[in-house]
C-alpha cells in the first residue's frame, strides 16, 4: 500500500508545536516517525507529547510518534501538549501502489483506483 503524507497544521498561527512539512511516500507495514517541533517557551519535551490516530483501521500511532500504515483510507495524525493548549497534526492517504493495483487486477479481475 502506498501512503502519501500531505502536513498540514490545525493552527496556521501556532508557533509552539508544529511537525515538518514534507510530502511522504511510504508503503504498508512501514513504521516511519517525524520531528517535532516544540517552541522553547513551552515547558515539554516530545516524550510529553500525546499522539493520536483519527482512525486507526487506516494508521497507528504509539506515545513515541511512531506512526504504522494498516489499512486503507485516510487519518489524521494529531500531536498535542499534555494540557491540549497547542497541537498540529498532518492527514495520511493510504492506497494501494501501481504493483499491488496489477495484482489485484490479476488475481481477482478487480481494479481499484484507491
Amino acid at each position: 500500500l502506498l501512503v502519501e503524507m500531505l502536513f498540514d497544521m490545525l493552527s496556521e498561527e501556532n508557533p509552539y508545536v508544529s511537525i515538518d512539512y514534507k510530502f511522504e511516500v511510504r508503503y504498508l507495514g512501514e513504521k516511519f516517525t517525524k520531528k517535532l517541533n516544540i517552541g522553547q517557551e513551552l515547558p515539554y519535551t516530545e516524550k510529553d507529547i500525546v499522539w493520536r490516530s483519527t482512525n486507526e483501521d487506516v494508521a497507528t500511532v504509539d506515545e513515541n510518534g511512531v506512526v504504522t500504515c494498516v489499512g486503507l483510507g485516510s487519518t489524521r495524525i494529531i500531536a498535542r501538549t499534555p494540557d491540549g493548549a497547542y497541537s498540529c497534526s498532518r492527514t495520511v492517504y493510504v492506497e494501494y501502489s501501481w504493483w499491488q493495483k496489477i495484482l489485484n487486477a490479476i488475481t481477482f479481475g478487480q481494479i481499484s483506483y484507491v
